[in-house]
């Protein structure tokens, strides 16, 4: 279908540098399904140094490979892809 996006597979990369400034991964909001249109939505969110996985009314603490979104064994079969990933301002020592 023409007007469905595309969702492309992003690296949720721990770290990244933009116009030489630093971010460190906060967020992601992850995707499994064949589109946009069809599938279902979790998110994983750094609270101190842990990270969490939020899906639908489920709180739990996550993996690596979900944190990555690398996990391939998500039930059902489906692989995650990263859709929103968020970064925040690491300190300028």
């Amino acid at each position: 279908n023409d007007n469905e996006a595309n969702l492309q597979c992003v690296g949720a990369d721990e770290t990244i540098e933009y116009k030489n400034l630093h971010y460190g991964l906060c967020g992601t909001v992850i995707h499994f399904g064949q589109s946009p249109n069809a599938g279902h939505y979790v998110a994983v969110v750094k609270h101190g140094d842990k990270w969490w996985l939020y899906d639908d009314t489920e709180c739990c603490e996550a993996t690596y490979k979900q944190v990555k979104t690398t996990q391939e064994d998500y039930p059902g079969g489906n692989i995650m892809k990263s859709y929103v990933l968020f970064y925040e301002m690491l300190g300028t020592d």
